[in-house]
């Protein structure tokens, strides 16, 4: 099942709590203005860091089972949905840009 993930994006440091297959976790969204990319770091429930840093990128998996024995089993994905493959600006990551959670099953 694939899954959007809402990003409440009103400014350059988001926080948020989602759930994923039962479990909860906590994102956080930070822009960098040096580079003009968002980079998303993830934590389990009790706000512990289970990866961090990775940049926000469109088409290609952000966060994928393996990297941690914590982590959800599916993945995250960054889809344009102009369908330009333009990775988020400031202003567009929620809106043009979504944030979507593939369950594992539809990695088959």
């Amino acid at each position: 099942m694939v899954r959007l993930i809402p990003i409440s994006q009103n400014e350059s440091n988001i926080t948020q709590l989602s759930t994923l297959d039962g479990s909860d976790y906590i994102f956080r969204f930070l822009w960098n203005e040096r580079d003009a990319h968002w980079y998303m770091t993830i934590r389990d429930s009790a706000s512990v860091d289970i990866i961090t840093g990775i940049k926000v990128v469109c088409d290609i998996p952000l966060a994928v089972h393996e990297a941690s024995d914590d982590m959800f089993p599916g993945s995250l994905w960054a889809v344009d949905t102009t369908g330009n493959g333009v990775d988020p600006g400031l202003r567009d990551f929620g809106t043009r840009v979504r944030l979507i959670y593939v369950d594992e099953d539809d990695h088959a």
